[in-house]
């Protein structure tokens, strides 16, 4: 009888523990290589580290891909339990409970590595041609100087018309995203022509990236507080860094 009773408890125990380490959270996103795509592993580097984040406090992500407005839509009417990723805005802030920074977008000058290079403002940065793409923002310093005429700026339709620009000597340097810059060479060019491109350390523009939760679900706040426990044990092991790194050598895309 005691034996049957120790079995019971134990049978129990397993089922609640159980249930407890299989609680689902259904997370709405967009395509946005290199960092979210059902194209790429684990859906790209950003998508993995929010499963890994729950993950490691027990909770199990289902992704759900559409356009980036209805993504957001869904999430913040709680037709899904979390949005992935978005910058914080006022507006935002109102329905939404924001995550710590899942991770920074950095925007960074691109230039060939036979160029001598090296910038710390603004000024440093005339008499240098500057290639930049058709409605793109990329921050006051440099909006400003580029309608004042301090700088030269020449806008193409397409980001890869940069690379190609900078790789026949038409521009020198090519503010972009570092992963979306090495994504675009490596998929984009020969490994004879990307080998060639490097690009400086210094940051030009930064945006930070939350997950987002609706504050009409009960649930939001909970899961906020898991997702920014568990991102802060991925950053304490060095596996987030070691992610973005993966990222960055093609780790994420997948062979055919």
């Amino acid at each position: 009888m005691k034996r049957f009773i120790l079995i019971l408890i134990w049978f129990i125990f397993g089922l609640s523990s159980q249930g407890a380490a299989d609680e689902i959270i259904r997370v709405a996103t967009g395509e946005w290589k290199p960092y979210i795509s059902k194209g790429l592993k684990h859906y790209g580097v950003c998508t993995h580290i929010v499963t890994e984040a729950f993950a490691l406090e027990g909770v199990k992500v289902e992704i759900g891909f559409f356009p980036w407005p209805r993504a957001e839509h869904y999430a913040q009417t709680g037709e899904w339990d979390a949005m992935a990723t978005l910058v914080s805005t006022p507006e935002r802030k109102k329905v939404f409970n924001l995550s710590s920074v899942a991770y920074s977008s950095k925007r960074v000058f691109f230039y060939l590595k036979s160029y001598s290079f090296d910038w710390d403002t603004i000024d440093d940065l005339k008499d240098i041609d500057i290639g930049a793409t058709i409605g793109y923002k990329y921050g006051s310093m440099f909006e400003n100087a580029e309608k004042e005429g301090k700088i030269s700026v020449q806008r193409v339709p397409k980001d890869v018309q940069n690379f190609q620009k900078m790789l026949i000597g038409r521009i020198k340097i090519f503010p972009y995203t570092i992963e979306a810059g090495y994504f675009m060479l490596r998929e984009q060019f020969s490994s004879d022509q990307a080998v060639k491109i490097t690009h400086h350390p210094k940051i030009l523009q930064k945006a930070d990236y939350h997950v987002m939760f609706p504050k009409s679900s009960k649930r939001s706040q909970r899961l906020v507080e898991l997702f920014n426990k568990g991102l802060k044990q991925l950053k304490k092991s060095g596996r987030y860094d070691q992610m973005f790194k993966e990222s960055r050598n093609g780790g994420y895309v997948v062979k055919k």
